[in-house]
């Protein structure tokens, strides 16, 4: 069959713009970067898996790629966003409240503890960063032509919803079937992040001091300033939680809140990939 050169522009151009819609080409161009950074000696992480598969709540999907501490103690589980040009602004505060008794900026990650023995205990691992973190993202319209490619809803939303649902199949692949093989006792941390084409932006608005009347901040309390990555406090739902026991804390719903479902998940644009790969896993727990 003979092919004609306006046939192979147009699949050519076909085919650009199914890729580019997907994201594929964003998700490997990162990795593409990051082994730049890998091969300079300068990062602890390590590439371990792409499009690796799990199963979270009776759904599949695939991890877009998975990074590994060198001591192995830590994963990494990456959900890649290319978001449309046209509603590429992502926007991040803070809340007032989020439960009783919580003090500070807290990170709260999944950690399982591993014994030789036969018993894997769930230890979520809490500690306060330096960091501002926030709690409520939205997506505002740039200048920029939208690219008609993108998907219906609030992009923040599904990424954070995709990159939790391929946190807990992780943790189901990695425990649910019992205890991994240790010879020695070993604690497995798993952090969770989302690298988009967004440019971010964070105000320190204190939400609480809206006017009651009518629910309004007054203008002069919301200044949004540009980021390169932040933390974003997250509650899970039961659906994106890992299949493994729960906790016996629920006599204490605040306790419950942060022991069984907050989580923390890191957001990166492209300017603060750099910067967050070359920090440190020890770093952030």
């Amino acid at each position: 069959m003979i092919q004609t050169f306006g046939e192979s522009k147009r699949i050519s151009e076909g085919l650009r713009k199914v890729l580019n819609a997907h994201g594929y080409n964003f998700q490997y161009a990162i990795l593409r970067y990051a082994e730049t950074l890998f091969s300079s000696g300068d990062l602890d992480w390590v590439f371990e898996a792409a499009e690796f598969p799990v199963i979270t709540g009776g759904e599949t999907t695939h991890i877009d790629f998975m990074l590994r501490s060198r001591s192995g103690s830590t994963y990494l589980v990456a959900e890649c966003k290319r978001v449309d040009p046209a509603r590429g602004n992502w926007c991040f505060a803070r809340v007032p409240y989020t439960r009783r008794d919580s003090l500070g900026n807290k990170l709260i990650f999944d950690q399982f503890r591993c014994r030789p023995v036969p018993l894997l205990t769930q230890e979520p691992l809490i500690h306060t960063t330096n960091r501002s973190v926030y709690h409520l993202g939205r997506e505002l319209k740039t200048e920029m032509k939208g690219n008609g490619t993108s998907q219906p809803g609030p992009a923040i939303n599904q990424a954070i919803t995709q990159v939790m649902r391929g946190t807990s199949g992780l943790i189901n692949y990695l425990f649910k079937l019992g205890n991994p093989s240790y010879k020695e006792q070993k604690l497995i941390k798993i952090i969770s992040a989302i690298f988009t084409t967004a440019q971010l932006w964070v105000t320190e608005a204190d939400l609480g001091a809206a006017e009651i009347t009518t629910g309004e901040l007054p203008l002069e309390a919301v200044q949004a300033e540009r980021a390169d990555w932040i933390w974003c406090n997250y509650n899970r739902s039961p659906s994106l939680r890992h299949d493994l026991e729960w906790g016996n804390i629920r006599d204490n719903l605040s306790k419950e809140l942060e022991y069984e479902f907050t989580r923390s998940i890191a957001i990166i644009s492209p300017k603060g990939i750099e910067n967050f790969l070359k920090t440190r896993p020890e770093e952030f727990l």
